[in-house]
């Protein structure tokens, strides 16, 4: 349920209920390490916040990825297949080749569209499906980033940053007496960072995909990143997606 804020950015409690509905708390997600049909070692690591509510005064509220190298396919086996674009609906979504405007704009649409198909089958689910991309989120997804390969850590709170932060000076919400946010983190190197990997992995994580699928969320940001190197690893792709709401 909701956790009381009893000081500023105070975390709540753990999440619970279904994608669809319940109350959201700060979680933190797994590591998940994969082989490739080539027995290359390739690693995909999640993490979710569940959800965050950052309030700029006291408020109740809660907190808070083959067939070809360039196209990476979800196998047949995936229970969550449905829910990721077919190419022609999102083009080249899982070429983690592409330019990353190109691997940004099929993230978006990837998003949207697993919203879109949850909300098909789930009658009565009060959110919406596609999202608009808010450049406040996206500024606060790309100073998240930042901190992230500056400080070579895969957290929520690289540095021991408080996770409200990147929100505060992108300026998301500001003067709102509720801000409501949630994050998914990830990356992963060569195909398995493409976006519909990406977003594959995030479906079949129960934290990342019940904040994809959280129904009060009004737009999205979204930062990628291609560093040399990041927590050991080379030629991968950083993931951050960021969701708000302003009440």
């Amino acid at each position: 349920m909701d956790g009381e804020r009893r000081a500023p950015w105070e975390a709540g409690p753990p999440p619970s209920g279904s994608p669809s509905g319940g109350g959201l708390g700060p979680t933190r997600g797994g590591q998940r390490k994969r082989r490739s049909p080539l027995g290359r070692l390739l690693v995909l690591v999640l993490a979710a916040l569940a959800a965050a509510l950052l309030a700029y005064m006291l408020v109740h509220a809660t907190r808070p990825a083959q067939t070809n190298p360039a196209d990476w396919q979800a196998p047949a086996s995936d229970p969550w297949r449905a829910y990721l674009a077919p190419d022609s609906a999102c083009p080249g979504a899982g070429d983690y080749l592409a330019p990353a405007a190109a691997q940004k704009r099929a993230m978006i649409c990837l998003v949207d569209y697993a919203r879109t198909r949850y909300g098909s089958l789930h009658r009565g689910w009060p959110g919406r499906g596609p999202l608009p991309e808010n450049a406040l989120l996206t500024r606060a997804g790309t100073l998240k980033s930042a901190l992230l390969l500056r400080c070579d850590q895969f957290t929520h709170y690289p540095c021991k940053t408080p996770f409200a932060t990147v929100f505060r000076e992108a300026g998301y919400g500001r003067g709102a007496p509720v801000v409501s946010v949630g994050e998914n983190l990830a990356y992963g190197q060569q195909d398995e960072g493409s976006p519909r990997a990406t977003l594959d992995g995030w479906l079949n994580s129960p934290e990342h995909r019940q904040n994809l699928f959280t129904a009060k969320w009004r737009a999205q940001g979204l930062a990628l990143a291609h560093p040399q190197a990041f927590v050991g690893y080379s030629d991968v792709t950083l993931w951050v997606s960021e969701f708000g709401n302003v009440s």
